[in-house]
């Protein structure tokens, strides 16, 4: 993400009309329109945090494994009560695909499920349709916040006809920082997220955070660290906001993961590091085994879409996806 571009499109920063969305020429052939689901969506919220290494999630500084270390105390204790998470030391692995370990191709890799063609952060929006596109074509509402702009573009390989904020809008004047260029800080992505799934009640609502990302890149380890442990509130917000909705609070899936991870100098990643393709994942949710570290095959990020598209539907999750997430 360390990348800084221009703006892309007309719903790269916001999209908050999707009228004027479809009125836009697309640069790819339209999403087909599919069924209509049978019964209403079971809502999905989908975290991202940018650029995080699987050591803060499942260990401690001296990388021993467990939930006792580690700078996600709240999303490991929630896991640990109700929930499973992939990649830790000793169950099996979850890599993004690369070659190259950076964030356009993480994303489009986990919008898709596919693994990117794209290969660096100056591609635009993905060859194949997304996710989000299909269940939007479906009838589920949909809604993307995301602090960089460039998120914009992988949501979607035409223009969106969902809602999309991703990165500052024209006339923000809020600095960028710890980002540049339209870069929106994560903490105006969470309190606007949050305050959408409480009053707009989306059936699938993506949050790409990428504070840390920034300051790694910047050599900056107590602003990553505490990047991350902010990150891991925000997923405590989360959760203590749907405990206030009710049945809908109580039928909605959580799914938290990354785009990449570091290299073992951990300032950089890419396709010169290959340890930097390892990632992590989390959910939780009523068709989410409870089972804490979870023991599988090695899986990708182009897993995960087939797996959050299987619970939105109310449909059987398919041997490609993270089937061992499901609960039997």
């Amino acid at each position: 993400m360390r990348i800084q571009t221009a703006l892309y499109g007309l719903c790269l920063v916001t999209c908050s009309d999707p009228n004027d969305a479809q009125r836009v020429a697309s640069r790819s052939a339209p999403v087909a329109i599919t069924a209509p689901m049978e019964q209403p969506p079971s809502p999905v919220v989908l975290v991202t945090i940018d650029g995080v290494r699987w050591q803060d999630v499942y260990a401690s500084v001296d990388e021993s494994p467990g939930f006792g270390g580690g700078y996600m105390p709240v999303l490991r204790d929630l896991v640990a009560r109700e929930g499973a998470m992939l990649g830790a030391p000793g169950y099996g692995r979850i890599d993004a695909s690369g070659p190259n370990f950076v964030s356009m191709p993480g994303y489009t890799e986990i919008f898709t499920g596919q693994p990117a063609t794209c290969r660096d952060n100056d591609c635009g929006r993905p060859e194949q349709s997304t996710f989000l596109e299909g269940l939007a074509s479906r009838g589920a509402k949909v809604a993307v916040f995301a602090s960089w702009e460039k998120v914009g573009d992988a949501v979607a390989h035409t223009t969106p006809t969902f809602f999309v904020s991703a990165g500052r809008p024209e006339g923000d004047t809020q600095k960028p920082f710890p980002g540049g260029g339209a870069y929106r800080p994560d903490a105006s992505t969470m309190e606007q997220s949050i305050v959408y799934l409480r009053e707009s009640l989306p059936d699938v609502l993506v949050v790409s955070l990428g504070d840390t990302d920034e300051y790694a890149h910047a050599g900056n380890v107590r602003g990553y660290t505490d990047a991350l442990t902010r990150a891991d509130a925000f997923i405590g917000r989360i959760n203590a906001t749907l405990a206030t909705m009710g049945e809908r609070g109580a039928s909605t899936h959580l799914f938290v993961t990354t785009d990449h991870g570091r290299s073992q100098g951990w300032s950089e990643h890419g396709g010169k590091y290959p340890e930097s393709g390892r990632v992590w994942l989390a959910a939780m949710g009523p068709r989410i085994a409870s089972r804490g570290f979870v023991a599988t095959r090695d899986h990708h990020l182009s897993d995960l879409a087939s797996t959050i598209v299987a619970v939105a539907t109310n449909e059987d999750a398919t041997s490609d996806g993270l089937s061992e997430l499901i609960a039997r």
